[in-house]
């Protein structure tokens, strides 16, 4: 059993043309490996259209979402016999592009200042093509929430049983996502607790949020919070959603007061039945 961590993508590269960012992209991994992947566009100006006839359709914000569980295994050595690298499988569950997705996959090399590049093939939206591709990731600090005393690790998932949609939220310490796909409408969320102003926070915030300020031909597109699910206040800071994305019913803010060691105790939300299946 692992740590839970945050990881933010600071480059996609598709060879053989240079490395961009086009996106937020935040990857939140829970102690038992299972991951909500978000990658979401930063500006209007990397928008396809802002004419989308239903305003349920946000696809033109959102560039690809999933989740699931991955799997790792070391690799040999590096050339400085120091550094370990590993291969990691990303199997995916929930896909906002495809309703029987595959798992993704590639070789991780640790880098000097602690960053870690990814080195493999898959699809390349734009072409269809199988290219190869690097990625540069680099691990956020994650803290406590409130009275809590460790970095807690929580994985909701709407039970596999579930005919008509899936979802997972995953909550690693101060940092929340979430995704549902219901038939063909996706809905994201990403949450941050924020504790009182420092300067370290506004860093983190500005660094790995998508702009809040939208013009108004997208408002229809994002979802402002609503009373249902305003910030939770606990101790002394509030937890704050960043992103929402679709129309669905994410319940992110039941992992928030989630009684320590819950685990299974399916509810309903929408009309789906969640569980916890990690809870650490």
């Amino acid at each position: 059993m692992g740590t839970p961590y945050v990881s933010e993508r600071k480059h996609i590269r598709w060879i053989p043309d240079p490395p961009t960012e086009p996106t937020s992209t935040l990857v939140l991994t829970s102690r038992n490996a299972y991951f909500v992947d978000l990658r979401i566009y930063h500006a209007p100006s990397a928008l396809r259209s802002l004419d989308a006839p239903d305003p349920d359709n946000f696809l033109y914000e959102l560039e690809w979402a999933f989740a699931g569980k991955s799997h790792t295994r070391p690799l040999s050595p590096s050339q400085n016999g120091t550094e370990r690298a590993s291969h990691s499988v990303w199997e995916h569950w929930i896909d906002s592009r495809s309703d029987d997705p595959s798992a993704d996959e590639g070789d991780l090399w640790p880098q000097p200042n602690g960053d870690v590049l990814e080195i493999g093939r898959m699809i390349r939206p734009s072409t269809g093509l199988l290219t190869d591709y690097e990625e540069l990731w680099t691990d956020l600090p994650i803290g406590t929430v409130g009275e809590e005393t460790h970095c807690v690790s929580i994985v909701l998932r709407v039970k596999e049983s579930t005919p008509n949609g899936r979802g997972m939220i995953i909550r690693a310490g101060d940092w929340c996502q979430g995704i549902l796909k219901v038939r063909e409408h996706v809905t994201i969320e990403r949450w941050k607790w924020i504790s009182p102003p420092t300067s370290a926070t506004s860093v983190d915030i500005q660094n790995t949020s998508v702009k809040t300020e939208y013009p108004p031909s997208m408002v229809k597109h994002i979802s402002p919070p609503s009373p249902s699910s305003s910030p939770r206040i606990s101790g002394s800071g509030k937890w704050h959603r960043i992103v929402r994305i679709g129309s669905g019913i994410l319940p992110c803010t039941f992992t928030f007061n989630a009684p320590p060691g819950q685990v299974n105790s399916p509810f309903e939300v929408g009309g789906l039945q969640w569980e916890f299946v990690e809870n650490l």
